[in-house]
């Protein structure tokens, strides 16, 4: 049978924007009664406690402009208030989660009036405040307001560093500072930290969305940076990151290396050093960035997976598909990772419009069993990123038990309370920045079984992540292969081959580490033979054609949907359609509280079957400018896609219905369920989908915004007849409807 290129929408079947009117939403129930005496002298007293502390501190601010700032943490009872932030003047830099649905702001007040200003916005707050007390006038405003307070050390060092400094006062940690405020304030703060600090400054990053550096320092120079410095959000630990390697070996004994094709584009392997001279990788790396030839054997692992994919044998030949140019980031416990990758993307961007990468390394916090609350900032730093460049990240969901081990007695319980119910526990969560929502997760499953394996074939892995959080996103996107293990938790090492770092020899590693390159293979493949797609494109196909039927000897479904994500990506679909099954891309963007109709052929040759024939499938993706500031909100955004029969029939809803992402307004990937229906009518005639876009957050996101996304849909025969071609039927009506000559591309 044919194959045949997907065919690309043309924009003259997509129409122009209307309003749209979102469904109500749910009214904010009223709080409770409290002692609002105690409340109102609670404060007048915090207000004059922030007073007093700045006013000990004027002058000592680095930036003029931050001399006339007061940063404040505000604790509200329920959601913020919008129009309190508004009426006062209320710089918000972070929004929190507190205690039940409450949120705590933090920004920056000014205290320096503007000219025609009585007061400041600052002594505006004071001042009415004051009168809240004394008349309990503005009750709508401070009967919300639980609390008010000045951000000194207490409040933005994070609690356990701040247990340990003020213990250990002479100690110096590494520690990362973030602030915010603009892009071009944050870099005056950062160079200044930097200058100060000479050889203790490790690394910087500044984008528009996050701004922060790592330093070496101790209590007391924290206390100098805080009394220094505005918009200062939060002083943590530095992170750790983890790569894992093993030691099985196996030689190649055929060494036909059949080299790829020069020209391609290549993907960016974000990781240790590679060994270009290995017999599967010769000719096909394009470039090595800050390498010295030293610890080559996980980037040699990863970047072998990347260009040859899951197809390496000892015996077998080498075959290879993709280009890669490597860039090494540190291995060391607090490296400049996150800066290597802001730096080498925006250095070769301009280069590559869609630039495809893998980093199979992630976050190890000091404890990494346990779950933290904030979106971490190398997760923010990818999300803006893939927004503002278009790139797209293969990312692995960390793996569980090491890196570094973990402690006896955890591993312990894992084990009594067996694969895979562990699964349900919190320690088990992925691991950042595979949390990213502009980019692809992936975790792993067992690539094949012996005797004496614990795990099915295709199930998730033993040592692999997934998310059983309320965290309302799909994670893993993805899953590919990966070792499985026996009953005594020894793993048998028998996932996919790789290259080792001997020239001439394969080795098998656990991890995902290695399944993530394997959907890099993939990705990079499908850009090549669609180098028009944007990114939103291409992680609709790889998401729109995955396989979830697999991992079916798990019992639970919430366990194994919540560790296989969308599934096992079927890169023959991925790249294909054929005669009974058409794909079509829709690339668009969208005004913000706007709808469009998009039409598309249903092709007459289904006709005639009182039985279910005809199949529809949709995926939805788009990539939102992230609100790094608020985590309840970090997609701003919410585009849904409706099916319309040609006689204006709707043919779903704009829920997704899946358990997995049932909370579908903070999704920004739907994978919607198939629709089948008989074709008794309704067929040679052009169906709709109704795309709507909509602003959860005012706040951030302006009226004017556009966002753009992709739609993948898919028409297939069910019966798969003989003797019809679908796929030529849709080329042949979307050129009568539009004019517009479709060429259909076979391939095979």
């Amino acid at each position: 049978m044919p194959k045949y290129k997907h065919i690309k929408l043309p924009r003259e079947l997509i129409s122009n924007e209307s309003n749209y009117v979102p469904p109500p939403r749910r009214a904010i129930t009223e709080k409770t009664e409290f002692n609002r005496e105690r409340h109102r002298n609670k404060l007048a007293a915090n207000i004059g406690r922030i007073k007093r502390f700045y006013e000990h501190r004027a002058g000592e601010r680095f930036l003029t402009d931050d001399q006339g700032n007061v940063d404040v943490r505000i604790s509200f009872r329920g959601p913020y208030n919008p129009k309190f932030i508004q009426k006062y003047g209320v710089d918000v830099f972070k929004i929190a989660g507190g205690r039940k649905d409450n949120e705590v702001v933090y920004g920056k007040v000014r205290n320096v009036k503007f000219p025609g200003q009585n007061f400041s916005d600052f002594e505006r707050l004071q001042n009415e405040i004051g009168v809240y007390k004394n008349t309990e006038r503005f009750k709508t405003y401070f009967d919300f307001v639980q609390d008010i307070r000045p951000l000194d050390v207490e409040e933005i060092v994070e609690s356990s560093l701040l247990q340990d400094m003020q213990v250990h006062t002479r100690s110096d940690y590494h520690i990362d500072i973030s602030f915010g405020g603009t892009k071009p304030s944050a870099q005056q703060k950062i160079d200044a930290i930097s200058e100060q600090y000479g050889d203790r400054f490790i690394a910087k990053v500044n984008t528009q969305s996050i701004h922060y550096c790592r330093i070496k320092a101790n209590y007391s120079e924290v206390e100098k940076i805080v009394q220094d410095f505005s918009e200062i959000s939060k002083v943590e630990r530095s992170p750790v990151f983890m790569i894992e390697t093993s030691a099985l070996r196996r030689d190649i004994d055929n060494t036909n290396v059949i080299n790829v094709p020069a020209g391609l584009t290549p993907a960016f392997v974000f990781d240790t050093d590679i060994n270009q001279n290995h017999l599967t990788l010769r000719g096909a790396v394009d470039n090595l960035l800050h390498n010295d030839g030293t610890n080559l054997e996980h980037g040699t692992a990863v970047a072998s997976l990347v260009v040859c994919g899951a197809r390496l044998t000892s015996g077998g030949g080498v075959q290879q598909d993709n280009r890669v140019i490597g860039v090494k980031v540190s291995a060391n416990q607090f490296s400049k990772l996150d800066q290597i990758i802001q730096e080498t993307i925006e250095t070769y961007a301009p280069q590559y419009p869609i630039l495809i990468a893998n980093l199979s390394v992630n976050v190890n916090y000091l404890t990494p069993y346990l779950r933290h609350k904030d979106v971490d900032k190398i997760t923010v730093l990818l999300d803006d990123l893939a927004k503002q460049y278009g790139c797209l990240f293969s990312i692995s969901t960390g793996n569980l038990f090491c890196c570094p081990p973990w402690p006896p007695a955890l591993v312990a319980q894992c084990q009594n309370i067996g694969y895979p119910d562990y699964f349900n526990q919190q320690y088990t969560r992925i691991s950042p920045p595979s949390d990213s929502i502009n980019n692809i997760s992936v975790g792993s499953i067992t690539f094949q079984t012996s005797a004496d394996s614990m795990i099915g074939l295709k199930s998730p892995s033993a040592h692999t992540r997934g998310n059983l959080d309320k965290f309302p996103f799909v994670k893993p996107d993805l899953v590919s292969f990966d070792s499985n293990y026996k009953a005594d938790f020894t793993c048998e090492e028998n996932g996919v081959l790789m290259a080792a770092t001997d020239p001439n020899s394969l080795t098998s590693m656990p991890g995902t580490s290695f399944a993530a390159p394997l959907v890099t293979h993939d990705l990079i493949l499908l850009h090549n033979q669609y180098p028009d797609l944007n990114a939103n494109s291409l992680k609709a196909l790889i998401i729109h054609s995955a396989d979830k039927n697999i991992g079916t000897g798990i019992r639970s479904n919430r366990i194994r949907e919540r560790l296989i994500g969308y599934g096992l990506p079927d890169i023959d679909k991925v790249l294909y359609s054929d005669n009974h099954r058409s794909t079509l891309v829709i690339e668009d963007e969208i005004l913000v509280g706007m709808e469009k109709i998009v039409r598309f052929p249903i092709p007459a040759s289904l006709a005639g079957s009182s039985r279910r024939r005809l199949r529809i499938t949709k995926t939805l993706v788009f990539n939102p400018l992230v609100n790094a500031k608020n985590p309840r909100l970090y997609n701003p955004i919410d585009i849904f896609v409706q099916l319309i029969r040609s006689d204006d029939q709707q043919m779903d809803s704009r829920a997704t219905r899946d358990l997995y992402d049932g909370a579908h307004l903070r999704s920004n990937v739907k994978k919607y369920p198939p629709i089948e229906k008989s074709t008794r009518e309704h067929t040679g005639s052009f169906w709709q989908l109704k795309v709507a876009c909509e602003n959860r957050d005012e706040s951030f996101i302006p009226a004017d915004y556009k966002q753009k996304y992709s739609v993948v849909l898919t028409i297939e025969d069910i019966d798969q007849a003989d003797g019809i071609n679908i796929h030529e039927d849709i080329h042949n009506m979307i050129e009568v409807e539009t004019h517009i000559h479709v060429p259909v591309e076979v391939v095979l």
